[in-house]
């Protein structure tokens, strides 16, 4: 005895090949999806407390796909160093800032873009100028990256974070 009628065992091919298109599908463009970078760049720096006291960084993205909106927290050793002034990149214009945070130790800033056409690419985010306060290394850490895009799902980010030394030296000239 036959279970399934010619056009059952049709209609059930036809399911399972619309299935197999699907998941096809979406394994394609998972795999296809680049994974962005977010770095602090340079990676390292030397403050002096006798000279030179200032450096900014960037928080530069690479390999970003269709970007609307972020949200970027960064953190650092504020007995060492302190965060004295930020600027935002030109990555998302027109921009629409929607959360800033700027206590000693922690920065977290977070907008999105208004309209389109998003962001695809490289580039800097933002600019951070740190001086030192004293001698002893701080990590810069990017300790949340959140990218999204205009569906409101998450871009897939890798972190590289920095590292800034501060001490004292001078240099003595002479004869």
């Amino acid at each position: 005895m036959d279970l399934l009628s010619g056009r059952n065992k049709i209609f059930l091919c036809l399911i399972l090949l619309i299935c197999l298109l699907a998941q096809g599908s979406t394994s394609q463009s998972a795999a296809a999806q680049t994974i962005a970078t977010a770095s602090i760049l340079p990676a390292s720096g030397y403050l002096n407390l006798i000279g030179d006291n200032s450096i900014t960084l960037q928080v530069y993205l690479a390999d970003v796909v269709d970007m609307q909106a972020f949200d970027v927290t960064i953190t650092y050793d504020s007995s060492k160093v302190t965060l004295t002034s930020w600027q935002r990149g030109t990555l998302l214009e027109p921009f629409f800032q929607m959360w800033l945070e700027d206590t000693p130790g922690y920065f977290r800033y977070a907008g999105t873009k208004k309209g389109q056409p998003t962001f695809s690419g490289s580039g800097v985010l933002l600019y951070v100028t740190f001086e030192g306060v004293a001698p002893g290394i701080s990590a810069v850490t990017l300790a949340d990256v959140l990218l999204v895009n205009p569906a409101g799902s998450r871009i897939p980010v890798q972190r590289q974070n920095g590292e800034l030394e501060v001490g004292a030296s001078c240099s003595v000239y002479g004869s």
